[in-house]
């Protein structure tokens, strides 16, 4: 059985991470036209995807099997 606070923990650390990247570097492009931090918004999605990932596992593991 894996530590699903620290699962929540990890989700909550990477979904921050991926909004952060993601998001705010789309919208710095869009409002700044600053293109040289372009390359790391890929790794804002991909931490999003980890994330909800982290979620759907916590929530699995911490289901009652009966």
């Amino acid at each position: 059985s894996l530590n699903i606070a620290a699962l929540a923990f990890a989700a909550a650390l990477l979904l921050t991470l991926g909004v952060l990247l993601f998001s705010g570097l789309i919208y710095l492009r869009i409002f700044t036209g600053v293109e040289a931090l372009r390359p790391l918004v890929p790794w804002g999605g991909t931490s999003l995807m980890l994330g909800w990932l982290a979620i759907g596992v916590a929530a699995l593991d911490g289901r009652q099997v009966r």
